[in-house]
């Protein structure tokens, strides 16, 4: 198994284990901080163009990094984004 798979196993359980044992609003801020999504599921998550997300990138609204061969976005910097611009 690639340790990537690993990784990504490792958080998932992580993300369980912290909505079993503590509050709502403080596992939402958590959990949060460690999910990146890939352009296309930010767009289709947030209803906006995919290049429209390319193009925040691009500007610097929000991080991005190279995994591989994909863009992965914090979904934390999403969400400061969208509550910034009032989207």
């Amino acid at each position: 198994m690639k340790i990537s798979r690993l990784r990504l196993i490792v958080k998932q359980l992580r993300k369980q284990l912290l909505t079993i044992s503590l509050p709502h609003g403080i596992v939402d801020s958590m959990v949060a901080q460690h999910i990146f999504m890939t352009p296309a599921q930010v767009a289709e998550k947030f209803g906006v163009n995919i290049n429209t997300v390319y193009s925040w990138v691009r500007r610097g609204k929000v991080t991005a990094a190279r995994y591989g061969r994909d863009l992965m976005i914090p979904l934390s910097d999403i969400q400061k984004h969208l509550k910034k611009t009032g989207v």
